[in-house]
């Protein structure tokens, strides 16, 4: 089955995995209107509480929704809504938001609270293009670094093209990545003064360069 609606330019999209599970994605992209108003956010918050079954939450250039007070009022209403306490979403596999640059140390706490209390089967995180900072990445060590996520299947990281992020950020990440050379992990930076003797050689570390 495959079922797909459209408001303005929001997508959800539908489909199966198996006969009795369906799961579905939320795809939110370059919209200057959603989330302007109330009922927008509630409607969103209704259909993640009510239903965790959702494999892809992709929101890009959403400045309504993502602004912090809007994004907090979304986490809280629909992943933490206080009826799902007892809910988790095991079919959440990727959560991409990105390309706002006011999303920031903050809101990348709030979203990685959610992924420690509700998605332990999440494997791909992007948030390039936004505001995090050094304080992002080490918010996210320490999430990896906590004895209950161990064995979390987190290991896809987008960071790239993050102002905040500086290039004495890479040492962070590479340090974490020479105290645990068996972790899968795969993380996407960006740099802008990388010299001869910051070069980071581990397959696990794509850095990409601003162009000068």
């Amino acid at each position: 089955a495959h079922a797909t609606t459209t408001t303005t330019n929001t997508a959800t999209t539908l489909s199966t995995t198996t006969q009795q599970d369906i799961v579905y994605t939320i795809m939110i992209k370059n919209d200057s209107s959603f989330g302007s108003n109330l009922n927008d956010i509630q409607w969103l918050c209704q259909l993640i509480a009510k239903n965790n079954f959702l494999h892809k939450l992709h929101l890009s250039n959403v400045k309504h929704l993502l602004a912090f007070d809007k994004f907090h009022f979304l986490l809280q209403h629909s992943f933490l809504h206080t009826f799902n306490d007892d809910v988790s979403y095991p079919y959440l596999h990727e959560i991409s938001i990105n390309s706002y640059h006011h999303f920031n140390d903050d809101c990348f706490k709030l979203l990685l609270d959610v992924i420690d209390k509700k998605c332990p089967a999440l494997t791909h995180l992007n948030v390039c293009r936004t505001d995090i900072s050094a304080q992002s990445v080490k918010q996210l060590i320490a999430f990896w670094n906590a004895a209950h996520n161990v064995r979390h299947p987190l290991w896809s990281i987008d960071i790239e093209f993050c102002p905040k992020i500086k290039d004495d950020t890479l040492q962070l990440i590479w340090e974490y990545l020479q105290q645990h050379p068996l972790r899968k992990v795969y993380i996407k930076v960006t740099g802008k003064e990388l010299f001869p003797d910051h070069l980071f050689d581990d397959q696990r570390l794509s850095v990409s360069v601003y162009p000068t």
